[in-house]
């Protein structure tokens, strides 16, 4: 990298070994678009390494997806997410081998070379950025790690109590400090990178909710909130409306050198192995279609549907999910080798494979099956939406209109065309994936809350309205809810945007407590909270309540039904405001029906016997 900044500088590579970090970043200041491009040509040789190389990683890596992400707005780097194939299950005596041989962090490896690139870029050192957003006195990098004679495979609730690291590595006292690596890798590399064993659906979710998926800064959305509003309150044309939101955006929007490098030249942010497609599986009436605009015609674009019914005889019975994630349209704009950028594209230069429609249009093959992505229905919220969803997706149909009888529900129709289901999963049962799916929300809700208790610049940026729906939505709240997340993400961080700073305490004291109870370190806590009417006290406790379960709920098999948290009040009037229950009902008390003096006498007269 600092070779390809050199030459663009005009300079003798010779000097690479006598330049001071000042001088570096200097280069990379000055030459942004060179410092992009060849950032990504290292990430695809990189790339074009792992995918022929079987024992880099402890097998062949069937599946990918990578982003590239810049650090504090500034210069790149890549968070990467690997499925290898043929690996060894890591409880195993054979699958802690493959760890052993894949992840080190030997400060004393017997090749030089890479000795010194270990001491040179692979110990951690205490900076500033180490209490970054944090209250307690521990690096939020977790360091030095733990020493540890064999290397120890943890189970769910260990990992998440870990930062979502699945395993101990075996390291020695002298060790601790050192990042984990892969020999390999470091060499070829010759950066900084750290290499994590994934054994598990909820690391896996962990590693996604906490790296992957990570969002514009938090005051962004604040930003956009603004400047929507204020353009409906200037009004005029919605072209000058859509132009003020996109000015204040870029106004407000730290992006660095690098970025705009990367965006300007269309390079590629992120890369997978497999497409995602989304199919609208909602009723035709609900619908968006896209007008032309290319001609004076009055028409649409075909979509999903249109191409589906128009699909050639012999795939007579295939299902509209499996005709999505098996073909694709062609594309006339698609990036040519002519254009000099070749050596910036990372394809697999495989034979192109087309079926032709009825119409004569090409559809191309896939070499991968996409990721079917449909409208989210639970059968709770919308069951007519839900079973319509599955049934348009997974029966063969050339007429959607004919898929429901007149008059006919789509449960009803659900149940009677139960044998013509098409699942993309056939080995895997619904209720095998369903049970997959609420662990991974599950763990995603907790890595969202743990993340959040533990940043606390966050802000005290004006989210009353977040706050009152938090107070006021019945729908996400009630006597009977289940024990995991009930509020999306964007709620439960803006409600936590939303604290005051005595209410920001509050919740930083009951975070501490659950992160010490999921590390093992037990220690009641004993809290009084009290105030004037209208200072927060349920907004604070709801929030409490909800963060309590996302932490709690992916320690336990929901199939248990298990219980975290009980609210309680000693009223029913109260109760409901809290949406809890009396104490009488939690701790199954007596009701009193005498008169209470009554009571109380008797009471007194057996206190006296």
């Amino acid at each position: 990298m600092i070779k390809a900044l050199l030459i663009a500088d005009g300079r003798d590579i010779d000097d690479v070994d006598r330049l001071s970090f000042p001088e570096r970043l200097n280069l990379v200041q000055k030459h942004p678009v060179v410092l992009a491009r060849q950032f990504t040509v290292r990430v695809n040789a990189l790339m074009r390494f792992l995918k022929r190389n079987k024992d880099c990683l402890g097998g062949l890596i069937e599946d990918f997806w990578y982003r590239v992400e810049f650090q504090n707005r500034g210069s790149p780097h890549l968070h990467m997410l690997v499925w290898c194939s043929n690996v060894p299950n890591f409880t195993t005596p054979e699958g802690v081998a493959v760890i052993e041989r894949v992840v080190s962090c030997s400060l004393t490896p017997n090749d030089l070379v890479l000795r010194k690139l270990v001491e040179d870029l692979q110990i951690h050192k205490h900076t500033a950025t180490c209490k970054k957003n944090r209250q307690t006195d521990g690096c939020r990098f977790d360091f030095p790690k733990p020493a540890s004679v064999n290397t120890v495979c943890l189970g769910p609730d260990e990992a998440l109590a870990n930062n979502g690291r699945f395993c101990i590595l075996k390291r020695t006292s002298n060790e601790t400090m050192v990042n984990n690596y892969n020999a390999v890798l470091l060499n070829l590399w010759k950066g900084n990178i750290d290499v994590q064993p994934c054994g598990n659906v909820t690391t896996v979710a962990y590693y996604v909710a906490k790296y992957a998926s990570k969002c514009e800064p938090h005051d962004t959305g604040d930003v956009i909130r603004e400047a929507i509003s204020n353009a409906k309150r200037q009004g005029g044309d919605v072209w000058k409306q859509l132009f003020s939101i996109s000015m204040t955006i870029l106004n407000k929007r730290l992006v660095s050198a690098p970025e705009c490098a990367y965006r300007l030249c269309h390079l590629p942010l992120k890369m997978s192995s497999r497409k995602t497609v989304f199919v609208n599986s909602c009723r035709p009436e609900e619908r968006y279609r896209l007008l032309r605009f290319d001609s004076d015609e009055t028409s649409i674009y075909n979509n999903i549907f249109d191409r589906y019914v128009l699909r050639p005889n012999e795939l007579e019975n295939l299902s509209l999910a499996e005709f999505a994630v098996r073909f694709e349209t062609v594309s006339n704009t698609t990036w040519s080798e002519d254009n000099g950028d070749a050596e910036l594209r990372d394809e697999d230069i495989t034979p192109e494979r087309y079926i032709r429609l009825q119409d004569n249009t090409r559809l191309r093959v896939r070499n991968r099956p996409a990721v079917l992505r449909t409208r989210y229905y639970t059968i709770n919220s919308d069951k007519e939406a839900y079973y319509y969803s599955l049934l348009v997706c997974h029966i063969p149909f050339r007429n959607e209109g004919e898929l429901l009888f007149e008059n006919e529900t789509a449960e009803d129709c659900f149940i009677r065309r139960k044998g013509d289901l098409r699942p993309l999963q056939g080995d895997i049962s619904s209720e095998q994936i369903g049970h997959a799916e609420l662990i991974i929300q599950q763990a995603v809700a907790q890595a969202t809350a743990l993340n959040a208790a533990r940043e606390t610049d966050i802000g005290n940026a004006s989210m009353l309205c977040v706050g009152e729906k938090i107070l006021h939505d019945d729908d996400n709240f009630c006597e009977d809810m289940e024990e995991r997340a009930v509020i999306s993400d964007e709620l439960f961080l803006g409600s936590i945007r939303g604290l005051n700073i005595q209410q920001k305490e509050l919740f930083q004291k009951v975070s501490t407590a659950i992160e010490n109870d999921l590390h093992g370190q037990e220690s009641q806590l004993l809290l009084f909270i009290t105030g004037g009417a209208g200072s927060g006290k349920s907004f604070l406790l709801k929030l409490i309540v909800e963060h309590i379960k996302r932490c709690y709920a992916p320690t336990v098999d929901i199939l248990l039904k298990p219980k975290f948290v009980e609210v309680g009040s000693l009223t029913g009037v109260a109760a409901r405001q809290i949406f809890g229950k009396t104490l009488h009902s939690i701790f199954l008390l007596p009701i009193e029906k005498k008169n209470s003096m009554t009571y109380k006498k008797n009471y007194r007269s057996k206190t006296r016997d």
